[in-house]
This record gives C-alpha cells, structure tokens and sequence, in this order.
C-alpha cells in the first residue's frame, strides 16, 4: 500500500485538523505524512505537521505549477484546502492531479459556484425546502423587511 500522505491548504491556524490526521496515521499503522501548506510563514499548522510548506497565494501565478511539483514529489494521496474560494482553481485542476494519483476533497464546479453566491445558494435551499436565513439583494435595501 502506498504511503497516506495528505496534503492540507490554506492550513493556518488549524493545528487541531492537522493534528488530528497524523494521530490517525499512526493509529492505522499507516506511512504517510500530514503536509501543511500556507501563504504565511508563521501559520501555525505549518509547525504542526510532518512538513510544513509555503505555497504561493492561489490565485498567483505560479500556484498551479507549484501544487503540481509539490504532488509529484510528495504524491499525497487526499489533498484538501481549509479556504473555499481555493477550490475555483483547484476543481480545474482534478483531472491533473487524479492523473498524479491524489484525490480532491472538493465539488463539481457548478455546485461551487452556487455555494459562492449566497443569493443562489437560499434559492436553490427553498427549492429543497432547506431552511436558510433570508437574503436579499445588495440593490434592493429598501425591501428588507
């Protein structure tokens, strides 16, 4: 079995995550690393980690190439990002990084954009019957109740 490395973006403060799957490495017996990536030197989870990694702002760029190098020469097995709006580039990139044998944790792009826009996202909750709190649009102030 290959080793369960994953690869955690935007990591920041969240030690607690990172934390969280190197303690289920070793519980499983698994090899792997927990790498932790971040615009911010100083991030926290980064220090957490088994490797700790700067990663160039998302939308740089630079990025795409970047996480492409960083999947080869660590060939994570899950790679997730801690920041939502990281997945509008990153989604584009599956199919590469499938090919390099490392899994998303995301969701299909049109799913995306509608979780990204609050006004469609209650609309498309009331057609479900998802109860959502009420939205209005920005030019329609005067109609909030």
């Amino acid at each position: 079995m290959p080793d369960m490395n994953v690869l955690v973006l935007s990591a920041g403060r969240q030690v607690m995550l990172v934390e969280a799957f190197r303690t289920a490495q070793r519980v499983r017996d698994h090899a792997g690393q927990t790498l932790a990536a971040d615009i911010d030197p100083f991030a926290p989870a980064l220090a957490a980690s088994d490797l700790g990694l700067l990663t160039p702002r998302t939308e740089a760029n630079g990025f795409v190439s970047w996480l492409e190098e960083v999947s080869i020469r660590h060939a994570p097995l899950l790679i997730l990002t801690l920041y939502e709006r990281d997945l509008c580039v990153l989604e584009p990139m599956r199919p590469k990084l499938n090919d390099l044998g490392a899994r998303l944790v995301g969701m299909p792009t049109d799913s995306l954009k509608i979780c990204m826009d609050k006004q469609k996202l209650s609309e498309m909750c009331a057609e479900i019957h998802v109860s959502a709190p009420a939205t209005w649009p920005g030019d329609s102030l005067a109609s909030i109740p």
